[in-house]
């Protein structure tokens, strides 16, 4: 939900690990479902995405009732590990 790619995260990694220990390695992505609940409706799910839409709307609408939705989970980047 944050309009992330894997290209984009991939292309920051190696600019901001030049120079540093981390340079030369690889980055692993894998992206979390996100998830919305609308307090109109009680709608809880994931947001239908149209495929190849490369665009984000931050003004989320509830697939079901047209309410505002309040974000549960999509807005975290978490990084697990480094070896």
């Amino acid at each position: 939900m944050l309009g992330l790619t894997k290209a984009s995260l991939g292309t920051a990694y190696v600019v901001l690990a030049k120079g540093t220990l981390a340079e030369g390695s690889k980055l692993l992505v894998k992206f979390a479902r996100g998830s919305v609940h609308c307090e109109n409706c009680d709608y809880r799910g994931r947001l239908p995405v149209k495929r190849h839409e490369h665009r984000i709307d931050p003004a989320f609408s509830c697939p079901k009732c047209g309410s505002s939705l309040q974000v549960e989970a999509g807005l975290e980047v978490r990084l697990i590990g480094i070896k």
